[in-house]
């Protein structure tokens, strides 16, 4: 698998070069058994659609945090501004040893368009696996997400773009891709 990846990277450093070009580029990224196909021309739309909202204030972001997930309530529920856009968390302890915090990110507006274009059409990137950690691209109801797991200490976090506008950043301990992946789907950003 190290073998693959220099080859990818390449390829998709040659993806992303075309994305600032404003051509419509395709690439189609094989991880084990999912294939990602990416379209730099939808990229840039979606970074141009952004720029037109509205970006929403922390408390109307704070909303979209569920009170409770996979059976946990939230705690330490945290609201800001950061960037130009933007965020709120919470963490939702499940048992003793075993927690997930949710981070939601509104990538409307300049700043919020400006985050999702580093953050988000960056995460092909992320390709690698060593003994100690990987991280892989994946997909999410239709849409790129990213897969990272911290081997050792049992920490994973799982990233995705949905509903036109919020980046989400789940991360667990002692909860793998699966069960963030899971929780991920609990989750709903409309009201």
């Amino acid at each position: 698998m190290k073998q693959l990846l220099l080859p990818g990277m390449i390829a998709i450093s040659l993806f992303l070069a075309c994305n600032k070009q404003n051509k419509s580029t395709q690439v189609t990224i094989e991880n084990g058994k999912e294939k990602i196909t990416l379209d730099s021309g939808s990229l840039q739309k979606q970074i141009e659609e952004l720029q037109e909202l509205s970006p929403l204030s922390p408390e109307e972001l704070k909303s979209f945090l569920p009170a409770e997930l996979m059976g946990a309530g939230g705690s330490d529920y945290l609201a800001q501004s950061s960037v130009g856009t933007s965020f709120a968390n919470a963490d939702y302890k499940i048992n003793d040893s075993t927690e997930i915090k949710i981070t939601v990110w509104d990538c409307g507006g300049p700043g919020g368009a400006r985050y999702y274009d580093r953050q988000y059409t960056a995460m092909p990137n992320s390709l690698y696996e060593t003994d100690e950690e990987y991280k892989k691209p994946v997909d999410f109801n239709g849409q790129k997400a990213l897969e990272q797991c911290q081997k050792k200490n049992n920490r994973c976090s799982f990233t995705f773009f949905t509903d036109k506008r919020f980046l989400v950043v789940l991360t667990g301990h002692n909860v793998d891709a699966e069960g963030l992946k899971k929780a991920a789907g609990e989750l709903k950003f409309t009201k």
